[in-house]
């Protein structure tokens, strides 16, 4: 290999992560992510627990694609979130997060060296609203109630878009949020070869009775079920001939 191949596969990605959701519910916002890296096609590590992150009191992402990229990024806001932190006049939210990253993201691909991530990032504003966007690997920012990456493009938008309330996500529930995330995830691991079947999910919202901003993770499992008869009965017809 010469100097220049080798160059190159720094802008390629190797551990990857798979499909990331978020949606915006009554009181705050839910992200979810498989605990899987898969280095093409192979499943690389089943234990990687950090796919979804707090960023600082207000603030949480999670990210599909280059695993390191993502480490990148989350030191990169954290310093920043930390920086602000010392002012005491200052305000780092998840809008003003949100903005940097989609122009760091925009410079990277200027600089023809993009991080290969679809980020899902949003918390809590000044106003003690949630707020949930998505910011691709060219910097575009959009925002939403529900936003997906990767193959959810295909499989979830449809639930989604059936089954979140028309009124809006003031009408949405946390559990009816984590309900209708989960059903989705259960789709991708069916139909996505890279998806894993245990879910981390880190939601934050705001707690009107104390007026804080509260943060807490989860680990689910999907529901699979192999007990279909084809799987049992079913043989290898070059050594089990009938």
């Amino acid at each position: 290999m010469n100097y220049s191949e080798e160059k190159k596969r720094t802008v390629d990605p190797i551990y990857v992560g798979s499909t990331v959701l978020g949606i915006r519910y009554n009181n705050g916002i839910l992200l979810g992510a498989d605990i899987r890296l898969n280095y093409g096609s192979l499943c690389k590590f089943n234990n990687i627990t950090d796919r979804v992150q707090k960023i600082n009191e207000n603030t949480i992402i999670t990210s599909t694609g280059e695993y390191s990229d993502f480490q990148e990024i989350i030191k990169i806001l954290k310093e920043e979130a930390l920086e602000d932190s010392l002012n005491i006049n200052s305000y780092l939210g998840p809008n003003e997060l949100i903005h940097y990253l989609s122009n760091i993201s925009y410079y990277k691909r200027n600089k023809m060296n993009p991080y290969f991530l679809s980020t899902l990032i949003g918390g809590i504003g000044q106003d003690n609203q949630p707020i949930l966007a998505h910011v691709d690997q060219y910097g575009t920012l959009i925002t939403g109630n529900y936003l997906v990456t990767g193959l959810a493009h295909y499989f979830c938008n449809a639930i989604l878009s059936e089954e979140y309330p028309a009124e809006g996500y003031k009408s949405l529930t946390r559990d009816r949020a984590m309900e209708l995330l989960h059903k989705c995830f259960g789709v991708l691991y069916c139909r996505d070869t890279r998806s894993g079947d245990t879910i981390k999910y880190g939601f934050m919202e705001f707690n009107e009775s104390t007026g804080s901003i509260d943060y807490n993770e989860v680990l689910r499992k999907v529901n699979t079920n192999w007990d279909y008869n084809q799987f049992l009965t079913m043989n290898n017809e070059k050594f089990y001939l009938n």
